[in-house]
């Protein structure tokens, strides 16, 4: 059996994650705006930030790492009872 398809994020994450990246280039726009005052502490800030972000979508990667495994052995098991129903039934006509 083989599979193909396409395994992405869902909307909500899609959506979730442009607003995150960005409020983090208004973030870095108004430090260079601003100047002198704070750009280290706005720095480092922005900087987490890309890094928090960065860190929980390789957590959601880690999360399902596995579904590609258990979506293809869910269809399999669906299509070996497809295949049973349908031998099942063939077999009871064939007795009749």
């Amino acid at each position: 059996m083989l599979l193909t398809g396409v395994f992405t994020f869902n909307l909500g994450t899609r959506v979730f994650m442009a607003i995150w990246f960005c409020f983090l280039g208004i973030g870095i726009l108004s430090m260079l705006r601003e100047g002198g005052h704070n750009v280290g502490l706005a720095l480092l800030i922005i900087v987490g930030e890309i890094g928090f972000g960065l860190g929980l979508m390789h957590v959601g990667y880690w999360i399902s790492r596995h579904d590609i495994t258990w979506l293809s052995s869910v269809m399999e098991r669906a299509l070996s009872r497809e295949k049973t129903v349908e031998l099942a039934e063939n077999q009871k006509d064939y007795f009749r």
